[in-house]
């Protein structure tokens, strides 16, 4: 960094230019010391989440279909279906709600929970060691594709318009990729786990700079601003306990509307996007969210392109993703 965008002392300084001239056993030496390495625990360590007010019952079914797990308790073809999705998990609880909205009768929406419980046996059995990360990507989107055009041309799936179609893709995407997350999350994290610890020990050398350094307008003597920048910090290390793409999309959001706050509180009237940067890297230093490359291939490789392209969600995380560049 030059003196036109941060002032820094010659003390700092010295300590920048020790912490450049790292070599590679030095990099191994702080990724077994620093950073929290994968294991083959911490993707189920991580899976669980806070239960949020999830109806129990549903119109559709009674309470005692949705834990039936086999055709000789009762014959009845939708208890076996759903009793394959083990429906008292939250993720399916949550797809039966928003198919709910939708007005899909029980025929069509066990049809529903059927082709995707196919997809996810499919992707589940496939060998993770010699299938790439493109050959998954291909598979879910034929799904979508799929999915779009069974309810464009059958009238047992139409839900009124366009976009209501794009809506239940959205909920099939949030739901499917849920249930694939930790075999799918693995591929990233095997690919691009050493430019996650580069990552990682970067923000920790950097952990010292302060808002001053960054020429950052934040008024850090105001309690409320520093009330803004620690729940910034604290979404942005919560972004790895997500499990799907509007998960993420959401929490990168609500980190930059915190920031936004921040420089609100701190006597702006409008926020400009270069303050917002500033702002952004400050917190991405504080925070050094763990599997930060990871994460972005994730969403890249298997997030529907209308979540990384347009809306709120969309320009946040291009924002997070700039400051992380």
């Amino acid at each position: 960094m030059n003196e036109s965008i941060c002032s820094w002392d010659s003390e700092n300084t010295s300590r920048i230019s020790a912490n450049d001239q790292l070599n590679d056993s030095n990099l191994e030496e702080w990724q077994n010391i620093q950073y929290p390495t994968y294991n083959k625990n911490y993707l189920e360590n991580i899976r669980a989440t806070t239960e949020r007010g999830v109806p129990k019952l549903y119109s559709l079914f009674s309470d005692k279909d949705l834990v039936t797990s086999s055709d000789e308790e009762d014959g009845c073809r939708s208890r076996n279906r759903l009793g394959k999705f083990r429906p008292d998990k939250l993720s399916t609880r949550r797809f039966l709600t928003d198919l709910q909205v939708y007005t899909l009768n029980e025929r069509t929406t066990e049809r529903f929970l059927d082709k995707c419980y196919n997809l996810i046996s499919e992707l589940k059995s496939m060998d993770k060691k010699n299938t790439s990360i493109k050959r998954f990507r291909k598979k879910l989107f034929a799904f979508y594709s799929e999915i779009d055009k069974l309810m464009k041309t059958d009238k047992d799936f139409w839900v009124g318009d366009e976009e209501n179609v794009s809506k239940v893709i959205e909920c099939v995407e949030r739901y499917v990729l849920t249930r694939l997350f930790c075999q799918l999350f693995t591929l990233s994290i095997s690919e691009f786990n050493d430019e996650d610890c580069k990552f990682y020990h970067k923000c920790h050398t950097l952990k010292w700079i302060e808002p001053h350094h960054l020429r950052c307008p934040l008024r850090m003597d105001n309690e409320d601003v520093v009330c803004q920048i620690r729940k910034a910090t604290s979404t942005l290390q919560r972004i790895i306990n997500k499990k799907n793409p509007f998960e993420m999309m959401n929490c990168a959001l609500r980190a930059v509307k915190f920031c936004e706050k921040a420089l609100l509180a701190s006597g702006f009237e409008v926020v400009c996007a270069d303050d917002l940067v500033t702002v952004m890297i400050y917190v991405v230093l504080q925070a050094s969210p763990l599997h930060v490359r990871s994460t972005e291939e994730f969403l890249l490789n298997f997030a529907l392109p209308c979540r990384i392209e347009r809306g709120q969600e969309a320009y946040c995380f291009a924002t997070l993703v700039s400051c992380i560049k």
